[in-house]
């Protein structure tokens, strides 16, 4: 072992650092919310007392991490988004897909978004509206549960089995849950898409699919989320399906191209 190892395990096994752990608190707590919160609700969410935490929600407001408005109320900013962005793997996904996805909303008139997994969380990279007359925008940065959405099962269904059983495990999934899951997988492994109603909202759908790398392996999952028309029926879905699905594909083939050369160059070969 070596000196830099030897020092890097000492520092991870010794003592704990208080006001950075108060301070890792408040971002965990409140990165998940979207309603603002008072420094009060903060200590309450924290189970810590207000005084514990006057000085560091000033310190991370005064860095840039919360935003407050105009009524004194706190909400996490983008910068840790922005700095999420800024890591290599994020950064050159973006970068390959920023084109095809602009070119499928210019077509479609409708919204498409990339999402991730990581930590065994689905994360939502991008997303670039349509430019219909109604916009559907997702807030990029947010975490979702990956069985819960349709982009996540799409990852899961691409998933090898040996790493499936370990997710599973990890999240303690249980059985009932896991049981009703596998059929949808199976669907979305025949079909190649998932295509349902929003989870969260009546009247929206989801159709997703994945974006694969040359070796077969999941590397994103492209999502256009849609409003069901006023004269919506199982045929008006059917159509929908039918009328974004193959644009959709498209966008993931072209994300997909670009891995076979630098990102820069794919990006001067698409108009």
């Amino acid at each position: 072992m070596n000196m830099r190892s030897a020092n890097n395990n000492s520092e991870l096994s010794g003592p704990a650092i208080p006001a950075l752990e108060r301070g890792l608190d408040v971002l965990e707590r409140v990165s998940g919310l979207d309603t603002p919160l008072t420094l009060t609700a903060i200590a309450r969410l924290c189970g810590r007392s207000v005084s514990e935490l006057q000085r560091v929600v000033a310190c991370l407001h005064q860095r840039g991490y919360l935003f407050r408005d105009s009524g004194g109320a706190y909400r996490v900013s983008s910068k840790l988004f922005r700095m999420g962005q800024a890591c290599p793997p994020f950064q050159d996904l973006l970068t390959r897909s920023r084109i095809p996805m602009r070119r499928f909303a210019q077509t479609t008139g409708e919204s498409v978004h990339i999402s991730v997994l990581v930590e065994d969380r689905l994360l939502i990279l991008a997303n670039v509206p349509g430019p219909g007359y109604v916009q559907l925008g997702i807030n990029a940065g947010t975490p979702h549960d990956p069985i819960l959405s349709a982009s996540g099962r799409v990852f899961l269904a691409a998933m090898p089995s040996g790493e499936f059983e370990a997710f599973i495990s990890r999240n303690n999934i249980k059985p009932d849950r896991v049981k009703a899951l596998h059929p949808q997988l199976a669907r979305i492994s025949r079909s190649g898409y998932e295509c349902v109603e929003s989870h969260l909202y009546c009247g929206v759908y989801d159709l997703a699919l994945a974006v694969k790398s040359r070796d077969g392996e999941c590397v994103a999952a492209l999502a256009c989320s849609y409003l069901r028309p006023r004269n919506y029926s199982a045929a008006g879905r059917t159509l929908a399906v039918k009328n974004l699905l193959p644009k959709l594909r498209q966008c993931s083939r072209q994300i997909a191209d670009t891995f076979d050369s630098p990102p820069s160059r794919q990006a001067e070969a698409i108009p």
